[in-house]
């Protein structure tokens, strides 16, 4: 499983599952499931799991479209951006050196520029390796969403079995 989004009445709860060690891809798995959120796409008490790389899709359904609209979208300004070049990228460096120019002048985060890059040329392998050279390390992104989580849970409203469950499939994150 990639991400999924549930919806529990008018609540609603995005679960990422494919670590990364870049924050580029995560940001759109978490702006795609908001996508499907927004787009209305699940019915009450419903779920919707991507299994596969939503950007990787040969061929995406209506609602797969509408979410990487919306991703696309809330992460650049645009549905449809465009990375132009007179010719691609010959390797990471230099669409990493290409992103980070452009960068400055789209005010658009370059390791997401080099991912929309990889959704208009299919051409990953490229856009990974930019991703190895635009930021300085990597890193276990989980353990940053799961932060986000830790201070966003309202932990008074779980038991403690429910506490040490969330904790447990959360990294053994630190309360408080």
């Amino acid at each position: 499983m990639v991400a999924m989004s549930v919806r529990h009445g008018d609540h609603f709860a995005i679960l990422v599952g494919k670590d990364a060690k870049y924050p580029a891809p995560t940001a759109y798995h978490v702006a795609h499931e908001l996508g499907h959120i927004a787009s209305g796409h699940l019915a009450p008490n419903a779920a919707l799991v991507d299994m596969s790389e939503p950007l990787e899709e040969k061929s995406p359904d209506s609602e797969e479209l509408e979410a990487d609209s919306f991703a696309l979208r809330l992460l650049t300004g645009q549905a449809s951006p465009q990375i132009e070049f007179d010719q691609g990228p010959a390797n990471g460096a230099v669409l990493a050196a290409a992103v980070m120019r452009a960068a400055e002048d789209s005010r658009i985060e370059p390791g997401t520029l080099a991912m929309c890059y990889g959704y208009q040329a299919s051409d990953w392998a490229t856009t990974y390796a930019a991703l190895a050279r635009i930021y300085e390390r990597p890193d276990d992104v989980w353990r940053f969403l799961n932060r986000i989580a830790t201070r966003e849970l309202d932990w008074e409203a779980y038991s403690d079995d429910e506490t040490e469950y969330l904790r447990a499939v959360m990294g053994g994150v630190e309360l408080g």
